[in-house]
């Protein structure tokens, strides 16, 4: 009775410890999350003073527990920096966006929020890429900005450019950046310029990829747009690209004398796709496979395709050649033409597509190993 009370005993002993055992892993193994490896650095659970806050960091930017504990590691102060850009209005989705956010020192976000809310953005996520200045310039500009919303009925230069373009307020931000200039672009001129460029039906799109024509003066801009009406411009045209308004005369004078060519070339054909499918015999299919088997094909201009297709049939090549090797119409006609005298020399049964296309270096090596 004895021994069997001592068995018993024994193995509730036994089951006691295998149930602590469990629930000291089932308590341990979360932390193990945070054992992770980023770039060969590895993160210790016993570097972070809570795993809170990197479960916090996790559901607050929505990212991974990885990214939540390399995000905790290498920046310092980003427990605070996150509640200031909370407290400031500022999205989850534009943190994550935007993580050079939470490289501020202590001290060093606050001040800059301040100076942003000054610029009175409908949206403050929408201006946030303006805290990539540094914080001189960005004070410099503020004080500017400050001066000028009055003049913009409450807003800042940035947001008044996105409603004059009719573009979002954070695309014209993010353009801004990229052309830092328009900062201090004196207003008037800023004002003055789009005004002429919404009467020359200046296209949104074509704008924000070509700010540099706002470096021009307006008396410049103006001149130029006359020029182009003497010349009769937007006859052969019909959209004004920003970059016409700002290139040397010689080189808008050329363009339009390609785009004559190219026009004369084209012919009764209503674009390039139907040139190449009637001067080569070949169905809408068959030029859609030569593009996707060669996409520059596609940029070629009219007259460069046109006069292609003819050198290349008087030298006794054919569209089923051309169709099986369509980067040829991208080569020059003097470089075809010497390669095939070169080739000639050493035997005539080397003249082929495929031999006249290969690259300088490639060509050089199999013209010395035939010769």
């Amino acid at each position: 009775m004895k021994e069997g009370c001592v068995s018993i005993m024994s193995r509730l002993f036994s089951k006691t410890i295998s149930i602590s055992y469990h629930l000291v892993l089932l308590r341990v193994r979360p932390t193990r999350l945070c054992l992770v490896r980023f770039k060969n650095n590895h993160i210790k659970t016993n570097e972070f003073k809570s795993q809170n806050a990197v479960e916090s960091i996790r559901t607050l930017l929505q990212c991974s527990i990885e990214e939540a504990c390399f995000l905790y590691q290498n920046h310092n102060n980003i427990t605070s920096n996150m509640n200031i850009l909370k407290q400031n209005g500022i999205e989850p989705s534009t943190v994550k966006d935007n993580l050079w956010l939470l490289k501020y020192d202590k001290g060093q976000l606050e001040p800059r929020l301040k100076l942003l809310n000054k610029w009175l953005f409908k949206d403050l996520n929408n201006g946030i890429s303006i805290l990539q200045l540094p914080f001189g310039q960005l004070m410099k500009h503020t004080g500017r900005i400050s001066k000028e919303i009055s003049c913009l009925d409450g807003t800042n230069r940035i947001t008044y450019f996105a409603l004059f373009v009719k573009c979002k307020e954070k695309q014209a931000c993010d353009v801004f950046m990229k052309y830092t200039f328009m900062l201090a672009l004196r207003l008037d001129s800023m004002k003055e310029i789009l005004l002429m460029l919404t009467e020359q039906g200046v296209q949104t799109e074509d704008l924000l990829h070509d700010l540099w024509l706002f470096r021009y003066s307006p008396q410049f801009i103006s001149a130029r747009i006359k020029y182009l009406d003497h010349i009769r411009a937007r006859e052969k045209c019909k959209i004004i690209k920003p970059w016409m308004l700002r290139c040397p005369e010689p080189v808008l004078n050329r363009y339009l004398e390609l785009r004559d060519e190219n026009i004369a070339a084209l012919g009764s054909y209503s674009n390039l796709r139907e040139l190449l499918s009637n001067e080569l015999a070949l169905s809408s299919d068959d030029v859609q496979e030569m593009i996707l088997k060669h996409p520059p094909v596609a940029k070629i201009s009219y007259s460069k395709a046109k006069d292609m297709i003819d050198f290349l049939k008087a030298q006794g090549f054919d569209s089923k050649m051309i169709y099986q090797v369509p980067r040829v119409l991208c080569h020059k006609q003097a470089t075809l033409m010497a390669r095939m005298v070169e080739l000639k020399k050493v035997s005539p049964n080397l003249i082929n597509l495929q031999n006249l296309c290969r690259n300088k270096k490639d060509y050089v090596s199999f013209l010395n190993k035939m010769s």
